[in-house]
């Protein structure tokens, strides 16, 4: 970096620091903060903060005009960054415009004392110019985890993961009231986070702007989780996926919020003896590449959390499918089932032309299920009876015929003819059922 442009900047830093040292009394507000109490615990006491977002807010323009030199220099010996600069974990901002008030958010959230002290500023700016010298920043994830707990306090993990358990001041920041920050409850559910490191890039390129750093490192912790769902029962889950800067970074941050289906509250508890097993488990489980154990994994994984007993049931079956009838040759994979499965589909239809029409669907419905539940993915066009369709539609026809054979039988159900093997063989003839008294 340039010494006018730095010579310039620290200027304004002071500048801003004079201007901050004005307005921030007028800013006040009062606010509740944990302390220790006597005798032990947390108390909340009441403490007048001042309110740095107002402030600034207050003195924009002025800040703008004591940072005006700075971006005229800055811009003349940086043309490279005159325009939006982008980093690789999804954000990207007019830097030019914008930096002299990063500088300070910076410095305030670091010190949170004004006036600004000199080796403070300079210290700032010796960041400012190694990030965009390298135009690389190291950054921290962080997910809360839930419904989870271990004996220890920090476990290893592969892909450069650790879980630690939080700090009481982080565990506060979670849960603000002392009264319940340190129960049982929140100590079940909240007390571990998975963490790591990640680099970002800088660039000034909008063709390569995206988010790819970000998302990798989201997967990552996610990829974890399963492996941990995979390796002991237990609800473990998170919620979200923080960025925090390790120095000085003016690029948003963001949060990605995880869409899941919210598990139920056992909690997956990892012992000391458990550490080591899990560790190895992981190891393998970030490896996985092979389809069918994958398949099995994420069956397994979405049967931990699902609340309906029905839903577990049967993602645990077809995991079960997977590895138990993975080395059964095709032909016999698809044999008795799939025939019997067309077969009885075909029968509650009329005429020779539909039945044999609804007996070719079932059948390639059939292989699809065989395919999906057997680790593949179906290859498109999807061949459906006299049709070929894509993956969507072929998933709205399953479900159409499932409509019709609820609507077939929804009249009958109080006799459950489908479970009678009896009413299977009249069908099949198309006999009636029940068969006339003589």
């Amino acid at each position: 970096m340039h010494e006018e442009p730095k010579r310039l900047l620290a200027q304004a830093l002071r500048d801003t620091s004079t201007l901050l040292v004005e307005a921030l009394p007028h800013f006040m507000r009062t606010v509740e903060v944990p302390r220790p109490a006597e005798g032990g615990g947390l108390t909340i006491v009441e403490e007048r903060q001042p309110n740095f977002k107002r402030a600034m807010i207050a003195i924009t323009l002025k800040q703008m005009d004591v940072g005006a030199a700075f971006v005229e220099s800055f811009v003349k010996h940086h043309p490279e960054f005159s325009g939006m600069v982008f980093v690789s974990t999804g954000s990207g901002l007019d830097l030019k415009t914008f930096l002299v008030g990063a500088v300070v958010d910076y410095l305030w959230k670091k010190h949170r004392a004004i006036p600004f002290q000199e080796p403070q500023i300079f210290g700032a700016i010796s960041q400012l110019e190694k990030l965009l010298d390298e135009r690389m920043a190291t950054l921290s994830f962080h997910a809360e985890l839930m419904n989870f707990t271990m004996d220890g306090d920090l476990l290893e993990l592969p892909l450069g993961c650790r879980i630690r358990r939080l700090s009481p001041d982080e565990l506060i920041k979670i849960v603000p009231n002392p009264e319940t920050a340190f129960s049982e409850i929140v100590r079940s559910h909240d007390e571990f986070c998975i963490e790591g490191d990640l680099t970002a890039t800088i660039t000034t390129d909008d063709k390569a702007f995206g988010s790819k750093d970000r998302v990798s490192a989201a997967e990552m912790v996610l990829k974890i989780v399963a492996g941990i769902r995979a390796f002991k029962s237990g609800g473990i889950h998170t919620k979200e996926f923080l960025l925090r800067p390790k120095g000085f970074f003016p690029f948003s941050t963001g949060t990605m919020t995880f869409g899941h289906t919210w598990p139920h509250l056992e909690k997956t508890e990892i012992k000391k003896e458990d550490e080591a097993p899990l560790v190895e488990h992981l190891k393998q489980y970030v490896e996985l590449k092979e389809k069918s154990m994958l398949m099995a994994c994420a069956r397994l994984c979405e049967a931990q959390v699902r609340t309906s007993p029905l839903d577990r049931v049967l993602d645990a079956c077809i995991a079960l499918e997977l590895l138990l009838l993975g080395g059964m040759p095709k032909d016999d994979r698809k044999g008795e089932l799939k025939y019997r499965f067309s077969m009885n589909y075909a029968s509650l239809h009329t005429g020779a032309a539909q039945r044999h029409a609804a007996y070719q669907e079932a059948r390639h419905i059939y292989d699809l299920r065989s395919t999906i539940a057997h680790g593949s993915t179906p290859d498109e066009p999807i061949r459906l009876g006299a049709d070929k369709v894509g993956l969507i539609e072929a998933a709205n026809r399953t479900i159409e015929v499932l409509r019709f054979v609820i609507k077939h039988f929804l009249p009958q159900v109080q006799d459950t003819p489908y479970k009678k093997p009896e009413f299977w063989d009249a069908a099949h003839f198309g006999l009636p059922y029940p068969p006339p008294k003589k």
